[in-house]
Order: C-alpha cells, then structure tokens, then sequence
C-alpha cells in the first residue's frame, strides 16, 4: 500500500496556503530574478546555441543575440542570465542556453566566446615603400 500522506496543519482563517515547492532532482539551483521568482532553466540541458550580441545595454539589464541558426528570432538576454563574472557588449560572440519566461523564449547561462569582430581599415593597405 502507498504511504499516507502527510497531515497539514491548519492555517488561520483568511491566511492563502502556500504552493508545494516543486525541485527536480538533476537541475542545478535557479538564481533568483528581479521579481523574486526562479529563473527559468533550460529546456535541453545539455544544448548550448552560439550568437552575435545584437545589442545590450547595462543601465537597462537587456539586450538581445542574434542566433547563428538562420531563420531564428533574435533572443532576449537579461542581465541575471549572465554567467558570473561575464559582461557583453554588441557585436560579442556568445554561447547560451535557451528557456522560457511567461511565454516567450529567452538566453540563459549566457557566455562570452569572444569579442567583435575586427573590422577592415577604411582606405585600403597600409604598405610602406623601400
């Protein structure tokens, strides 16, 4: 026979019950987010994506990658999705996870890979003569 549940103690009348605490058993501990509720953690664990930082803006805690598979929506990054110690800026390649908040897809674990790209000097060569 299944062991019988737990008794619950009763709550002062008016007082909302709080919701059991879900935790699954493999996943690492969310940070917590602004609001105070878990951060959402990846749908593939294992699955990391690499982008180009579209844009990000510190003061405002977001910005937004463009995924290197074509065809895909550019993704939302918000600060605490940042891994420790790790600040991007546009033109930054990045390596992320994905998960979903309220709906919407969204860049977890975020890391850089490496900076911008070097861009070409305007002018042409810069070659000296003998």
């Amino acid at each position: 026979p299944p062991p019988a549940p737990a008794a619950k103690e009763p709550t002062p009348t008016g007082a909302a019950t709080p919701p059991p605490a879900t935790t699954k058993s493999n996943a690492p501990a969310a940070k917590p987010s602004r609001a105070g509720a878990p951060a959402m953690q990846s749908a593939e664990p294992n699955e990391r994506l690499t982008g180009t930082c579209q844009w990000y803006t510190p003061k405002k805690k977001h910005g937004f990658i463009k995924p290197d598979a074509g065809g895909v929506a550019d993704i939302f990054v918000h600060s605490m999705d940042l891994r420790e110690g790790t600040i991007i800026a546009e033109g930054d390649r990045v390596e992320y996870g994905v998960g979903h908040f309220q709906g919407r897809v969204k860049a977890v674990d975020v890391v850089k890979i490496a900076g911008p790209a070097p861009t070409p000097a305007k002018g042409g060569s810069t070659s000296t003569a003998a």
